[in-house]
């Protein structure tokens, strides 16, 4: 087992080159977006960077009309990347973010 991203990965199930050939060009998840219930109120996510060399991922975050950019430690599990976010450090997975279709 070893170190990544401040979490430990069990690379015994895991194909790392499967991984990284199936995730989807970074650019390609520039804005999409995910909303989370944290119990109170949703939370929208929006992804404006993911950078593995440092291993960060800024997002926007929106809580109830406010917005901001946070820097969150990009970490590798066995359902790909993710980032803990809130008290209980939930794992919120970049897979789950999805493109919005702009309304005309």
């Amino acid at each position: 087992m070893e170190k990544l991203f401040n979490t430990e990965v069990d690379y015994s199930g895991i194909d790392i080159n499967a991984l990284f050939t199936s995730t989807k060009d970074y650019r390609s998840y520039y804005m999409n977006e995910y909303a989370f219930y944290d119990g109170e109120r949703f939370i929208i996510f929006n992804i404006t960077e993911i950078n593995t060399v440092k291993g960060e991922l800024i997002v926007a975050v929106s809580i109830e009309g406010s917005i901001r950019q946070q820097t969150f430690d990009l970490m590798l599990g066995s359902r790909g990347y993710y980032f803990e976010y809130g008290v209980y450090l939930t794992k919120i997975f970049i897979d789950d973010f999805e493109q919005i279709e702009e309304e005309h």
